[in-house]
């Protein structure tokens, strides 16, 4: 299983053009244009932060998805060893006990004397 990167949303593309224009107008005007007010600024220099933020906390999640992703691929190798001793122990009851044995019950088979025999239905012409 692999892990969804994280990939960026299309409001911080949309974010970091608004942002080029927003440089482009700063240096056109000769100094940074506020946008906003004086109790919720609105410039180029809180968008470039902000946009920095989400690339460091996007980078930061897909390192974590990264350790995940290794860590999931642990989980299943080892599921497989187990699922393959469980075979291993099941078919070595049966050779060494017989396949209608009450050993091979305890380890969770099927003993051939309790098997369903399969009811053929007659083919109709």
């Amino acid at each position: 299983m692999s892990y969804r990167r994280s990939k960026e949303s299309r409001i911080v593309t949309d974010g970091k053009k608004r942002l080029a224009g927003m440089k482009d107008v700063d240096a056109q005007q000769g100094a940074t244009v506020e946008y906003g007010t004086v109790a919720n600024p609105c410039n180029s220099t809180v968008f470039t932060e902000k946009v920095g933020e989400y690339d460091t906390t996007q980078e930061e999640l897909n390192k974590a998805l990264g350790i995940a992703d290794d860590w999931a691929n642990k989980l299943k190798a080892i599921e497989k060893e187990i699922a393959s001793l469980h075979t291993r122990a099941l078919s070595g009851a049966v050779s060494k006990f017989g396949e209608d044995s009450s050993e091979v019950e305890m380890l969770g088979g099927t003993r051939k004397s309790e098997r369903k025999r399969p009811v053929r239905k007659p083919a109709n012409p």
